[in-house]
């Protein structure tokens, strides 16, 4: 069940196994804010660009004939990688990462820490 406790131990354990993930956002599929690193001056841009990303995703699945956005869209800019990541049916999530960390090697272990860890933000029905 989704619960504020069982979202903090999914961010805790991302923020330790992956430590340079930065400004992390999440969000139900349907725009509901879970949780905001408070920690970071760019939270309310982290959240726009999850919400616009999040939508560009919807819109291009719907376009290519699929029912829900797979993956991870990566944005990169000159300092940071913004990334937004499907975690399961129910849960979105958006972070930063510096972008000499950005490597396909390092989103590949966040994209591993949520197939490992999305069972853990099911909604339940």
């Amino acid at each position: 069940m989704l619960t504020q406790q069982t979202i903090q131990h999914f961010v805790s354990n991302l923020q330790h196994q992956v430590p340079f993930v930065e400004n992390l956002q999440m969000m139900t599929t349907d725009g509901l804010s879970l949780h905001v690193d408070h920690h970071h001056a760019h939270e309310d841009t982290v959240s726009a660009l999850t919400a616009m990303l999040y939508s560009a995703a919807q819109n291009l699945t719907k376009y290519l004939g699929a029912e829900m956005p797979q993956g991870m869209i990566i944005c990169s800019g000159k300092e940071h990688t913004y990334a937004i990541a499907r975690v399961n049916d129910d849960c979105v999530m958006g972070f930063q990462v510096p972008v000499q960390l950005s490597t396909p090697q390092a989103l590949q272990t966040v994209c591993d820490f949520i197939d490992a860890n999305e069972h853990q933000l099911r909604v339940t029905h």
